[in-house]
């Protein structure tokens, strides 16, 4: 009996140890606070003796729902690899009148993600990380905010003034997009049957709508598309919102990370064709990026695709590495 208790201690021992390496540590921290409160990141400490890279997580939800609690199992996986992660928050177009007077409709969700990669950076001697190898990843509505980011780093008039290191840089090293939007204004235009599409991306409470302040001002996604050329007062405004968030529209030659965009070609949610909208216009402007369509795949992926873009993360970190010593 006491060689089975021996056993059964060693095996619960085993079992502990396991856990422990696939579920890295979080740390809770405040990145900025927005109308007096908190936006929050969760940072998961690489298992390396040297500054680390970092994945900068974004999770998808429409804008509109989600939390920074749900990464990827495979993301996680990296920390014992040598790759530190932090999972973000960001406003929601949900949490309308819970920030004080600041808005929760764009740009607020890019402020918010610029301003947690700024604070990530300024803490990269506590935290330990190599700040010329952060990578932004994401997924639906988390893909988009990767995409804006990687594809307008410190472009004038993108930064926005969240947080408290305005002078710090929130540029990233590359972005991996899965299945973001990219062009708000041809959402519906996009859908083809099959497989068709379960949202009406023009209606006035749809995720674009509502990004593009519809709950504020009453104007839906068509009306802001129907009235694309009227300079009367709130059109040009309105328009230049919705194309400042959408990546195709949004992308700043000569600040632009290369990026990883993966898309299922049976997506319901948002149209394959956005995908390949990001991809003809990367291409049409020389920018660094690999195209990753996924056959018969709807929104959400098996982790082999995680396991593509781990792999072309890989390969893009090891390619012109700057010289620390100058």
């Amino acid at each position: 009996m006491s060689n089975y208790r021996e056993l059964l201690t060693a095996l619960l021992l085993c079992v502990a140890a396991a856990t422990a390496q696939t579920s890295p540590t979080r740390q809770s921290h405040t990145y900025a606070q927005v109308g007096g409160k908190p936006l929050k990141l969760d940072f998961y400490k690489a298992d390396s003796e040297i500054d680390a890279p970092l994945i900068i997580w974004i999770h998808g939800g429409a804008w509109r729902s989600g939390s920074r609690r749900h990464v990827p199992a495979e993301v996680l996986k990296l920390c014992s690899e040598g790759i530190a992660v932090a999972s973000i928050d960001y406003r929601l177009t949900s949490q309308f009148g819970q920030w004080g007077e600041e808005p929760v409709h764009w740009p607020a969700q890019r402020d918010d993600a610029k301003a947690s990669v700024r604070w990530l950076r300024a803490n990269k001697e506590t935290l330990h990380l190599d700040d010329s190898k952060f990578v932004v990843w994401g997924a639906s509505a988390g893909g988009h905010l990767a995409a804006i980011l990687g594809l307008t780093n410190d472009a004038p008039g993108t930064c926005g003034k969240v947080g408290n290191h305005l002078d710090v840089s929130s540029a990233v090293r590359l972005a991996i997009d899965f299945f973001g939007p990219t062009d708000l204004l041809t959402m519906n235009e996009d859908v083809t049957t099959p497989p068709g599409s379960v949202i009406d991306h023009d209606a006035a409470d749809s995720p674009e709508s509502l990004i593009a302040g519809s709950r504020q001002h009453g104007r839906t996604l068509k009306d802001i598309r129907d009235h694309i050329d009227d300079k009367n007062v709130p059109w040009p405004e309105l328009v230049e919102r919705v194309r400042s968030a959408s990546p195709v529209h949004a992308v700043v030659p000569g600040h632009c990370a290369p990026c990883f965009i993966a898309h299922g070609t049976m997506d319901r949610l948002i149209a394959f064709e956005q995908g390949k909208r990001l991809q003809r216009r990367l291409r049409q402007l020389k920018v660094s990026h690999k195209w990753h369509p996924v056959a018969g795949a709807g929104h959400g992926f098996r982790s082999t695709v995680d396991r593509e873009a781990i792999k072309w993360m890989r390969a893009q970190l090891r390619k012109h590495q700057p010289d620390k010593k100058k």
